[in-house]
């Protein structure tokens, strides 16, 4: 059933946009039928050759990331796009990916991990480390969740995470930071 509705969905977009082409005028339409809510944004009408912002939309599927499709191409809001015909994006829905950033205060960069990964919500990481930061001074990672989580290079508590053994993090809704704690900042 969802098929044929989408079906005749586009072939009623199609041809409403059949019908308008006077004087030059395009419509750039916009198509989704996989959200759990939300407003399609509406047609926009342009001329042959006109830079389009991809608009905001409202548009919502959780877990998930909202880009528009044409041909082999993805967009996002604010993104420009050249057209010169009657043109239909479509919804694509992309899992959403978070990072994980280290923050050693600016001290010791050579040896701040570097964590070039997405990862979904949900999964679990290993948090990076360097050895030669255990003797710089260095005590722990604190997470921008909940500053009282430390993870540390000496003792265990039910809040630590120790570094080089079994730490690891479960991946929130959005990205994380772990920025460094010195023992220098414990007195």
């Amino acid at each position: 059933m969802k098929k044929i509705l989408f079906t005749f969905a586009v072939l009623g977009i199609i041809f409403t946009m059949s019908n308008c082409e006077t004087d030059n005028n395009m419509n750039l339409s916009f198509l989704s039928d996989a959200h759990d809510s939300g407003t399609v944004p509406g047609i926009i009408s342009f001329n042959s050759g006109d830079t389009i912002t991809i608009p905001e939309s409202d548009l919502v599927k959780d877990g998930y990331s909202l880009r528009w499709q044409l041909g082999d191409e993805l967009y996002k809001a604010g993104d420009k796009i050249t057209l010169n015909d009657n043109t239909v994006l479509t919804a694509v829905w992309a899992e959403r990916l978070y990072r994980v950033t280290y923050d050693g205060k600016g001290q010791y960069p050579d040896y701040i991990p570097v964590d070039d990964n997405l990862y979904a919500s949900g999964d679990k990481i290993r948090v990076k480390w360097n050895p030669i930061l255990a003797g710089s001074g260095f005590y722990a990672w604190r997470t921008d969740l909940q500053l009282e989580n430390i993870i540390n290079v000496e003792g265990k508590r039910d809040t630590d995470y120790l570094l080089g053994y079994d730490s690891s993090i479960i991946i929130p809704e959005r990205d994380i930071v772990l920025t460094a704690f010195y023992l220098s900042e414990l007195y």
